[in-house]
């Protein structure tokens, strides 16, 4: 309510009238943001507006004041506005309660001080020049506000550290994710746990298959309602057509076949009816936006469909699948089984089993080290636990390659090579180390692609692959240049053990012969393709 409107003159007390936090947020002038609308010209411009939250808004709304939920995922369409919806909620929190801590935790530091200083801040000057709360603000910078009701609003990029937080947003970590892992780590490890019993959402577009908040949306989905608590996640996805600002006037007939059908079939899904001005916008879009289904997803499936930028490895496994090279590709007894590691502490191990037919590499297993939340598997830890699952597997192994510093000297003055060894694993053979090894890998697999075949009904290759189609460059900055460098993130680890392959072959440390018994006449290429391999 306006100053000089109700009780007395000047400021309001609006304690009284305003009590109901749904009604502060949806009714009145007391929040007012900078939106963005279109002049007479169809340019953008800035206004000074009430906050007047949209359906779509109000959905997320209803699911934190009245159904309760402290832990709500939020993966959703570019420019929803819930960003601003949230930093509202938080920021009425912080006016009415005493004591309230809410955080921003942001893609970098310029996102988080702009909104809270240009979103915040002066949501708050409007609030101190026109009502009387009764409290006052003691500080305010670039990264904090305090209150005099001992509340405070604060924004970064990690949010390690400081004081517990009652209501914590965290925006875009699927991109943090992808740029920034080790501080989307920090987030899960320091932010979350900072929040603890307080109220966590997490509001992103996605960045493809990768990192925490793919895990946690999946996770969240696979609790049934029954079982979840309240410090459980909750998923909400948001469709470019939940916005009711996606739509424009023209000519419906510009709308392509092709999205036309496309939207039949999304309205045959969702059960939605689109009218001709959502799918001329949606047609316009698709025109300017080059990946239109990962930034304006229709479905919550193609927020994860979204191509890793920078991928490596996964235009040649489409190729793979093209040409037959995905399937059903066995162990075959007659030939010697080969191992090839990636080595560091036990979440980061990985161990590629493969086989050589000829000028051919049969992928037939794979194993990961630790504990993956991913996946839900749990594996060997220490060599001799690596050393028990190699032999249950059964397989007729001929060497057990590692990287250079799997015979570097480390726990108890053993090496990891030495552990296998006395664990029982035969012929464990190191590679000798390389000068820039992650590309040196990478020029020497990609060109030999076509030679590998992978057998996708082992579920564990099905994750090697999934893995591999997820590592990726990343552009590194010196001041000066900008280079590509491949990305030393989780799937990095399977990615080191596979690009070794090559490498362990040219060095001799592979033989494609068969071995056993049937040593005395070798079969021939194609008698293996309609035998082994069939």
């Amino acid at each position: 309510m306006p100053a000089g409107k109700g009780k007395g003159k000047g400021k309001v007390d609006a304690a009284e009238l305003l009590a109901n936090p749904l009604f502060r947020l949806f009714h009145g002038d007391m929040y007012k943001i900078v939106t963005k609308e279109k002049d007479a010209s169809g340019r953008d411009v800035s206004k000074w507006s009430s906050f007047a939250p949209f359906e779509h808004q109000k959905v997320m709304y209803k699911k934190l004041y009245k159904d309760g939920c402290r832990r709500l995922l939020i993966p959703k369409a570019r420019r929803m506005g819930f960003s601003t919806a949230i930093n509202m909620s938080q920021f009425d929190y912080c006016l009415w309660n005493k004591d309230f801590h809410s955080k921003i935790v942001d893609q970098n530091q310029s996102d988080a001080t702009d909104k809270l200083v240009n979103r915040i801040q002066r949501a708050w000057r409007h609030i101190d020049e026109n009502f009387d709360l009764g409290i006052k603000h003691v500080n305010k910078n670039q990264s904090s506000i305090d209150w005099t009701n001992g509340s405070m609003f604060t924004a970064d990029t990690s949010g390690r550290g400081g004081s517990a937080v009652h209501f914590l947003h965290v925006s875009e970590l699927g991109p943090i994710d992808f740029e920034d892992p080790k501080r989307a780590d920090e987030i899960i490890d320091g932010a979350f746990p900072a929040a603890d019993g307080g109220i966590i959402v997490v509001e992103s577009t996605a960045k493809g298959p990768i990192g925490h908040f793919k895990r946690l949306c999946d996770n969240a989905m696979e609790i049934p309602d029954g079982e979840r608590t309240a410090e459980d996640f909750e998923v909400m996805f948001f469709a470019w057509h939940d916005d009711p600002r996606h739509t424009m006037e023209g000519k419906f007939s510009r709308v392509s076949k092709a999205n036309n059908a496309y939207l039949d079939e999304v309205e045959h899904k969702t059960g939605k009816k689109f009218s001709e001005a959502q799918r001329l916008w949606y047609h316009v879009t698709s025109e300017r936006v080059g990946k239109i289904r990962y930034e304006y997803p229709s479905l919550l499936e193609e927020c994860w469909e979204q191509p890793v930028d920078g991928a490596i490895y996964a235009d040649l496994i489409n190729e793979a699948r093209g040409d037959g090279r995905v399937g059903k590709f066995p162990y075959h007894n007659e030939l010697p089984v080969y191992t090839i590691w990636d080595i560091g502490n036990a979440e980061n191990t990985r161990c590629v089993f493969f086989q050589k037919q000829m000028d051919e590499y049969r992928v037939i297993d794979a194993c990961m080290g630790g504990y993956d939340a991913e996946s839900k598997i749990d594996g060997p830890r220490e060599p001799h636990h690596w050393a028990q699952v190699l032999g249950n597997k059964g397989y007729n192994y001929a060497a057990h390659i590692l990287p250079h510093d799997g015979a570097y000297i480390k726990d108890a003055g053993v090496s990891f090579k030495s552990h296998l060894q006395r664990a029982g694993l035969n012929n464990v053979v190191t590679l000798q180390r390389r000068n820039n090894a992650p590309n040196e890998r990478i020029r020497e697999t990609c060109p030999a692609f076509n030679r590998f075949y992978f057998n996708a009904e082992n579920p564990n290759v099905k994750i090697l692959l999934s893995h591999l189609e997820r590592y990726h460059y990343r552009k590194e900055h010196d001041g000066i240049t900008v280079k590509d460098k491949p990305h030393g993130d989780f799937a990095s680890h399977y990615a080191d053990a596979f690009g070794s392959i090559i490498e362990a072959d040219r060095r001799g440390k592979v033989d494609g012969g068969v071995s056993g018994i049937r040593k005395k006449r070798r079969k021939t290429r194609r008698e293996y393709e309609y035998s082994a391999f069939k």
